[in-house]
């Protein structure tokens, strides 16, 4: 699902700050 690739760009995004 989509979402689930969404949530985890989210969550890599975050984790790269």
């Amino acid at each position: 699902l989509t979402i689930t690739l969404a949530l985890f760009i989210g969550l890599n995004k975050i984790r790269l700050i």
